[in-house]
């Protein structure tokens, strides 16, 4: 019980926890929303509860209630089909270990099925006190939570800043306007944001983002890679402390990284905290292979163990993802999923659409397909009022010697999961 705890034993309770542009909740209140909602969840018979956030601050009380109540929050866009999964774990996990589970959360599904992933209360707990203390958060800390609160990620911050008596600030509809306004009335404010979405605002040279850095005090991103030429320019044109981290929804955060701590380090996703390790699982000589995880801030495992138990080798969880170690830093490749097999050798999508995203301000997905011999060629999708392709394939060629563009389809748009991943996966097949 020490998550609730955390919540309910603040000591001033009449200072602001959750701030939106309609309102403000102090603790004493979300305390008694808290409770208000404990009383409607112990009238419903089942297990667990469905979790929508739409409305964030009835999210988080809920969430919390849920805790309170033994009852478990499922946090998703549900889909129907997942109810007889969801009848079948819970009539058959015994009570005791019920009570070890904090939420569950499905995935994303950006390449297969989504899964339920059991995040578990010390999983959660030990992870966002590391966080605070690697980013030394204070007490009465302010921060921006501009991120899905069905996600892991900004779950994570909201709890983190709940712990130090902390104020969260919610944007009612996630929108720019909403956040550079909170900017501008704040200072030394913190900001948890989307990777994505902070390199959009930092590419729309209009919007002038950085200039509203002055008021931040750090910010916290991850979840997915962001790319270095984004990193090199939050450090030498702002003073924030800037925090990135390799996670997933198996594991909340993995590593974690002070940029401006270890600048040589800016092209890394981090060192593991103190009780997660990695390795990485090699198939030849190349340094480069599969990164496999585990520890104190991994999850309980998946709600169909048919699909959790084919992911363990020997106790650690194998993530999908490619990279490499240097120095004890982890250095992020891609999905191997995504590898192209291209003349005997293996291409990484993600590399040259980081160079191509940085020298043309614009999307892209590279991908294979098999031309009429059989054969892997490499294609690219860009939107219409992107770049020409004579623009791009001239970039290309001048810049790598390695691979050959064979096709460029024009699209209306890519498709992106609930975090604003790209899903690789529904754009190429909207393409075939």
């Amino acid at each position: 019980m020490n998550i609730i705890n955390d919540v309910l034993k603040v000591k001033n309770q009449s200072s602001i926890v959750i701030k939106t542009p309609e309102k403000e909740i102090t603790y004493g209140l979300f305390k008694f929303l808290i409770f208000t909602e404990v009383k409607k969840l112990k009238k419903i018979k089942k297990k667990y509860f469905f979790l929508s956030s739409k409305n964030k601050v009835y999210f988080l009380t809920r969430f919390y209630a849920g805790i309170l109540s033994n009852k478990i929050p499922i946090l998703c866009k549900f889909e129907k089909n997942k109810n007889k999964v969801l009848k079948k774990y819970f009539s058959e996990c015994p009570t005791r270990k019920l009570k070890k589970i904090l939420t569950i959360i499905f995935t994303s599904g950006s390449e297969n099925e989504p899964k339920g992933v059991i995040l578990t209360r010390k999983a959660f707990e030990y992870t966002c006190k590391e966080m605070n203390k690697e980013m030394n958060i204070k007490i009465g800390q302010k921060e921006i939570v501009h991120a899905p609160l069905d996600h892991a990620f900004a779950l994570g911050r909201c709890h983190c800043t709940i712990l130090k008596n902390g104020t969260i600030f919610f944007d009612s509809k996630e929108t720019i306007y909403n956040l550079v306004e909170n900017l501008k009335s704040n200072t030394k404010i913190g900001l948890s944001i989307i990777p994505s979405v902070l390199a959009t605002l930092l590419s729309i040279k209009k919007l002038k983002f950085l200039d509203y850095f002055k008021n931040i005090k750090y910010v916290q991103t991850g979840a997915m890679r962001f790319p270095i030429n984004y990193r090199n320019k939050l450090l030498m044109k702002t003073e924030s402390e800037i925090y990135i981290h390799y996670g997933l929804t198996e594991m909340m955060r993995v590593t974690f990284l002070n940029l401006r701590k270890y600048k040589k380090m800016i092209h890394s996703e981090g060192k593991p905290f103190k009780k997660n390790s990695i390795k990485i699982l090699k198939n030849n000589k190349s340094k480069v292979g599969e990164i496999l995880v585990k520890g104190k801030s991994l999850c309980g495992g998946y709600l169909n163990k048919n699909d959790w138990e084919p992911k363990i080798k020997n106790g650690w969880y194998q993530t999908g993802d490619i990279g490499y170690i240097e120095k004890g830093f982890l250095i992020y490749k891609g999905r191997s999923s995504n590898l192209i097999n291209f003349n005997g050798r293996l291409i990484h999508p993600e590399y040259y659409e980081e160079k191509l995203d940085k020298k043309f301000n614009s999307k892209f997905c590279m991908f294979a397909k098999r031309d009429k011999i059989k054969d892997n060629i490499i294609c690219l999708a860009v939107l219409k009022n992107g770049p020409k392709d004579k623009d791009i394939i001239n970039f290309i060629n001048s810049q790598f010697s390695n691979i050959f563009i064979s096709k460029i389809f024009k699209i209306n748009k890519f498709s992106y999961t609930r975090t604003n991943k790209l899903n690789r996966k529904k754009t190429v097949c909207s393409i075939n």
